[in-house]
């Protein structure tokens, strides 16, 4: 075995140093369990033969799981005596007796920091480490059977780790759903009975092993980036926003509504609020809002929730996130307002950028709700620079002039319209650019295209009349 090895999987390795203790920790104790396993076994005429006297008996047997519960105790002085003096187990049960490193120096967003963080004690570090163990290490799932004397059953539980402490008392109290390590979305869901999975989500072990990774993260905007827009919301919004956030009632939930038309850059307006208080800003994914009222869904958000508490950085979400389903439900004055569920993880320290484009919603957000950011539609000057921006090669022609006076787009609209542009591989035409624009409008049931049976020309009316219809058509065109 190598003396290094922090997992069962070769070349897995971490930087943060008690986050390799505590995985080594949960490694080396499912080592030791299978050492006495093996030994138990033979004790009770399992696993013996040729075979296993010339060393190729595999893992343990499996064995009747009340039989297993029953000699617990009747092998318990024999287990103290086997890890005392059997060579391999020896060995084991020295290399657990290393001293934890200082958890002062790890990274935030690590196993290590969390440890820290929480100020969790030994045994719950170490609960937190055998959940960790099989969500980055592929290998740990038979051993972690075998362990539990379950084929197939690859996820620890709070009865193994009970069974791999040395004072299984410690796991008599505390271990319930109201939890630091449930509570902050560690492990989800919070167990039910000692037989629960200890269930990890991929994404949070990710960050408790690697943290440095969220620099990477294309759903992360740092503080110090630069908003895509000029200005999307006022200062005084904006700095309201950043003095709630930074203010000594900050190690709680916080939800800030952001709120403005359909189409404009409620991420952006976010991101600036955010920076403004010197946090990092993380959006969430489509997964999130993939399948409205599912576990799935719900899994996913609780799980990039708890990744921002982690990187130290704010949560941008759109109401369509939270929504349960498509469906409207009823206000208390009985007008219309979507059904907005309570979010999870209400104890999780957060700050929450809701973007929605109604007022309905903002009371059904629970009692953490700060002022609202209201995010202003972009003026002529901010959709002409954007279309500027966006395509460069027709940055003085006069048309995106036109097109800005004429549609009253939203920024994002106009990346988007200039993204599929440029799929040409040209720089477009004054028509595609007004049938691109046109066409990327949602006037939903406001209005429906009518195709015309006669063209102008073909009217005949007397000459008052004409001039009237010319009038008509010249002042819509000039709108």
């Amino acid at each position: 075995m190598n003396h290094d090895a922090i997992a069962f999987m070769p070349g897995l390795g971490v930087d943060d140093l008690l986050t390799r203790y505590w995985l080594r920790q949960a490694m080396l104790r499912l080592r030791r369990e299978v050492c006495w396993l093996w030994r138990e076994r033979a004790a009770q005429g399992l696993g013996s033969g040729p075979a296993a006297e010339a060393g190729a008996a595999g893992l343990p047997p499996f064995v009747d799981a009340a039989q297993g519960a029953l000699d617990l105790a009747r092998y318990a002085d024999d287990k103290r005596r086997f890890f005392a003096q059997d060579v391999t187990a020896q060995h084991l049960s020295q290399l657990l007796a290393d001293a934890a490193p200082d958890p002062q120096t790890a990274a935030r967003g690590s196993l290590g920091w969390v440890v820290a963080e929480l100020a969790l004690q030994p045994a719950e570090a170490f609960v937190l480490a055998l959940a960790l163990l099989p969500a980055v290490d592929s290998a740990a799932a038979p051993v972690i059977a075998c362990c539990l004397n379950e084929p197939g059953r690859g996820e620890p539980t709070l009865a193994l780790a009970q069974r791999l402490w040395d004072a299984p008392d410690q796991f008599l109290c505390g271990f319930d759903p109201g939890h630091a390590l449930y509570r902050h979305g560690l492990i989800s869901p919070a167990p039910q009975g000692w037989g629960s999975p200890l269930l990890m989500p991929a994404a949070v072990a990710r960050e408790l092993m690697y943290p440095a990774l969220a620099a990477r993260d294309p759903y992360q905007r740092g503080a110090d980036a630069v908003a895509s827009i000029a200005s999307v919301a006022t200062t005084a919004a904006t700095t309201a926003t950043a003095t709630a956030a930074t203010s000594p009632a900050a190690q709680r939930r916080r939800v800030i509504p952001v709120l403005g038309a359909p189409g404009s850059a409620l991420a952006d307006a976010a991101h600036q609020a955010a920076s403004a208080s010197g946090l990092a800003l993380m959006r969430a994914d489509s997964p999130v809002a993939a399948d409205h009222g599912g576990a799935q869904a719900l899994a996913h958000l609780r799980a990039q929730m708890s990744v921002a508490w982690l990187r130290g950085a704010a949560l941008y979400l759109p109401l369509a996130a939270l929504l349960t389903s498509a469906e409207h439900g009823h206000g208390a004055a009985g007008e219309a307002a979507p059904n907005v569920p309570a979010m999870p993880l209400p104890e999780l320290p957060l700050t929450l950028y809701i973007g929605l484009h109604e007022r309905a919603p903002i009371r059904h957000l629970g009692n953490a709700v700060l002022p609202t950011l209201h995010v202003a539609a972009a003026s002529h000057a901010d959709r002409l620079a954007a279309w500027q921006s966006a395509l460069p090669a027709l940055a003085h022609d006069p048309m995106l002039a036109e097109l800005a006076r004429r549609y009253r787009c939203e920024t994002p609209a106009i990346a988007r319209i200039a993204a599929e542009l440029s799929h040409l591989g040209r720089a477009p035409s004054a028509a595609e650019l007004q049938a691109a624009t046109r066409a990327d409008l949602d006037l939903g049931a406001l209005a429906q295209a009518v195709d015309s049976r006669f063209g102008l020309a073909e009217l005949m009316l007397p000459p008052a009349q004409t001039r009237q219809v010319d009038e008509v058509v010249i002042a819509m065109r000039n709108l």
